[in-house]
């Protein structure tokens, strides 16, 4: 492997020049233009979160808080790029400049909170829709053990990650013998988990990852198969309540494909390359994966804030809702703040937004 690392540059250069300028710039322009979407998804959840009970009310909010803070971390904070098939990472955000040791941690975090808090809102809204009667209508001890177990579950990425934040010792002799240096060169920080072929401890975080999804696939195949199944044998279902349920489990079954595909999956697959080595790839191959997984992991948000949005909006009228606005900008400087939250409701109306 090392001498195959020496007649082969991976297309690295590739990055060296410009692959790696462009990730970041991408990732920080995204995070400007991520903000108006997670604006709109909040306005929407304030308008019909009142049909919406306690917890899974409470279960949204915390999700869009989130969903927020994570792309503030990813965009402006972390900004990471994989040196596949490495087990390197170069990150420029502000905090890993400073403390690069515990930002994978961190990162790690976010994706925890991320799985956990949709399972916690698809359980929830499962529980709704089934009557008291059916043998899957848990107690409520039931459902303590089973959020908690899950949390637990996925809390196992999170320990092993911490315990491999480190930099592997060799590090500076693994940049010098692949010619890796001009890393160094740049304003960020590198997170070295080993060698090509030869990962360290961080290999740990790929197993506990896979042990998570063996465990919760399951469960969220499990809660919205059989809220389907149910809504399935209903002859009528035009009540404006169970339409709701309806749609927030087919809301959240898409959001937690999304994180699974666009966000676990990757972060896993790019992982078990490294650990494994996919440098039998062609080099053009291997750009395109560093530059594809860094595109993934920071759509999953904005694809999971759309299809928020695109289940309650039927369509999107500009010059209503910049009439509205500017309603909204005159009350604004004359009348009392009851009168500024029904004109907010009026640019959501204006959106034609269905329940």
């Amino acid at each position: 492997l090392q001498s195959m690392s020496i007649n082969r540059s991976y297309a690295l250069h590739a990055d060296r020049d410009f692959g790696i300028n462009a990730s970041m710039t991408f990732q920080f322009v995204y995070g400007f233009l991520i903000i108006p979407i997670h604006a709109t998804a909040v306005l929407i959840l304030l308008r019909y979160s009142r049909t919406l009970s306690g917890a899974i009310k409470t279960g949204y909010f915390i999700n869009q808080i989130q969903m927020f803070l994570h792309d503030i971390w990813s965009c402006f904070l972390f900004r990471v790029h994989p040196i596949l098939p490495y087990p390197i990472f170069y990150c420029q955000g502000f905090f890993c400049r400073w403390f690069p040791s515990i930002s994978m941690f961190i990162e790690i975090i976010f994706m925890i909170n991320a799985i956990s808090l949709l399972l916690f809102m698809l359980l929830m809204t499962h529980q709704q829709i089934l009557p008291p009667s059916s043998k899957f209508h848990f107690s409520k001890s039931i459902r303590v053990i089973f959020v908690a177990t899950v949390y637990i579950v996925l809390c196992s990425n999170g320990i092993t990650s911490f315990l491999s934040r480190e930099n592997v010792e060799n590090s500076e002799g693994i940049l010098q013998s692949n010619d890796l240096g001009w890393l160094t060169q740049r304003s960020g920080s590198l997170l070295i988990y080993g060698d090509e072929g030869h990962m360290g401890p961080f290999r740990n975080v790929a197993f506990a990852i896979m042990i998570s999804i063996l465990i919760i696939a399951p469960l969220r195949i499990f809660l919205v198969g059989t809220s389907v199944s149910f809504l399935k044998k209903q002859k009528v279902i035009d009540s404006r309540t169970m339409q709701l349920k309806k749609r927030i489990i087919n809301v959240l079954f898409t959001q937690t494909a999304i994180v699974s595909f666009f966000y676990v999956y990757p972060l896993l697959l790019i992982i078990l390359a490294m650990y494994f080595s996919i440098s039998f790839l062609p080099d053009i191959i291997l750009f395109g994966i560093r530059l594809l997984v860094v595109v993934s992991i920071k759509l999953q948000i904005s694809l999971q804030e759309m299809v928020a949005v695109l289940s309650k909006c039927s369509c999107f009228q500009p010059i209503s809702m910049l009439n509205s606005l500017g309603q909204l900008y005159v009350q604004v400087r004359t009348n009392t703040i009851f009168r500024h939250v029904r004109i907010i409701f009026s640019i959501l109306s204006s959106l034609k937004c269905i329940v």
